[in-house]
Parts: C-alpha cells; structure tokens; sequence
C-alpha cells in the first residue's frame, strides 16, 4: 500500500477495489462485467456474489506478479491528467510484458517528486480545481493521444 497514505484508507474498500479491477481484467472480454455492474459493485452492490462466481472458477488459479502488473497497469491508465496516461498501443505492449517496468518506475519518481515538493498553501484556490479537470478537454481527448 502506498506509504503516503499513512493508514487513512479502509482495508475493505481497497480489497474490494482490487477484486473489481481483477473481474474487470479477465482474459475473454466476454466475462469481464459491464461498466453499469462495475459502477454498481463500487457503489457495493452485487460485488460479493459475482466475486465468489469468479473465485470458484478460478479456484485461486493466479500469479501474484500478474496481478500486481495489472494494477499497475490500471494506475497507469487512470492518471489525473489525461495526456499522462499510456496510449491503447502502450498498454497492450504492457500487457505483453514489454516496457510496464520501466513506465512504472518513471510514473513513480515523477509521483515521489510531486510528492516531495506539493505545498497546497502555495495554489491560488481558483486554480486548484483545473489541476485534476477533464471540463475543458474534448471528450476524444480524454483517453490521451491516439
């Protein structure tokens, strides 16, 4: 977990997080559930009975390290700014295990950096909101550059 967290996080969300994201990375698309189920999970419906479906397929049937990549790989993908999260094509190579170390380890130090040097006392409150805004990006934009 990350340490800048300090434990102010509810282990049961962050579990429950993690089991959405791997329903959601299934190999066959066909399994993987609809964004409106997905939505419903996180609002904590139906999450519990389609977990144990799963599980008792799967029957504990993954690698650890296949896992932690995927969840790198959705933090990747769900950066802030839009311009900072890997193209389509990226993503597939870091699936394939091509290139998710080194994008993981220069996310990191960028994050460590901003970390370090984030003083919100210095952010004029006007501007605080276009930081993480997505208002004025056109919405075939969002995904980040084609």
């Amino acid at each position: 977990m990350d340490a800048d967290l300090d434990e102010n996080y509810e282990e049961e969300e962050v579990e429950e997080l993690i089991q959405v994201v791997l329903l959601c990375t299934q190999s066959s698309p066909l399994e993987r559930p609809k964004m409106s189920e997905v939505v419903r999970m996180l609002e904590g419906e139906g999450l519990a009975e389609k977990w144990d479906k799963w599980w008792q397929k799967e029957d504990g049937n993954y690698k650890e390290e296949e896992v932690e990549e995927l969840i790198q790989v959705t933090l990747l993908c769900t950066q802030s700014s839009p311009l900072e999260r890997p193209k389509m094509s990226e993503v597939v190579r870091m699936l394939e295990g091509e290139g998710l170390a080194e994008k993981w380890d220069k996310w990191w130090e960028k994050e460590l950096i901003i970390q370090q040097n984030f003083d919100p006392s210095n952010l004029h409150h006007a501007y605080w909101s276009l930081l993480d805004s997505t208002s004025n990006i056109p919405p075939d934009e969002l995904s980040g550059p084609r």
